[in-house]
């Protein structure tokens, strides 16, 4: 399971998790510059 998160990051107490990936990260690890991402909420 990955983690996303809006950019790079450090280590933060606040740190907040935007949601997880369970797969097809190679995908979005493939994609170079700019590219919109939405979230939607999976019930």
């Amino acid at each position: 399971m990955k983690k996303l998160f809006y950019s790079d990051f450090s280590y933060s107490s606040g740190l907040i998790s935007l949601g997880r990936i369970d797969s097809g990260i190679e995908t979005l690890a493939n994609m170079n510059g700019e590219f919109t991402v939405t979230v939607e909420v999976l019930e």
